[in-house]
């Protein structure tokens, strides 16, 4: 009897799912052809002193992010893929076949590393 019940059950939770209500998807914001979700939560405390060599490449042809509609910028920053915000001179073309190095100085801010300074 006890099996029975508990296959019932479990049978109907596959059947009707759980009746938690969802939330509703996050406003999506384009920027320099780019969509990403818009997160209310404070910034990552990421900061580089310029010091470190940071893998960069292309957002689209390289790191395959969902939110990249064009070719632009990103950099694997232990191992987070970020877009990258500033005057960093970096030719989207030139790293969408093969990444590249550079020093990054900057911060994270908006979900993006915003670059102060670079040397490649």
């Amino acid at each position: 009897m006890i099996v029975r019940i508990v296959t019932l059950s479990i049978a109907a939770l596959a059947l009707w799912g759980c009746s938690q209500e969802s939330t509703p998807p996050a406003e999506v914001k384009i920027v320099d052809g780019v969509s990403a979700p818009k997160v209310d939560m404070p910034d990552v405390k990421i900061e580089l002193a310029g010091d470190k060599e940071i893998e960069v490449g292309c957002a689209m042809c390289i790191y395959k992010m969902d939110s990249a509609k064009s070719c632009v910028v990103a950099a694997d920053i232990s191992g987070t893929k970020m877009l990258l915000t500033g005057d960093h001179g970096i030719d989207p073309h030139s790293v969408c076949s093969a990444t590249t190095t550079a020093k990054l100085a900057g911060k994270v801010e908006n979900g993006k590393f915003s670059v102060t300074s670079v040397q490649q």
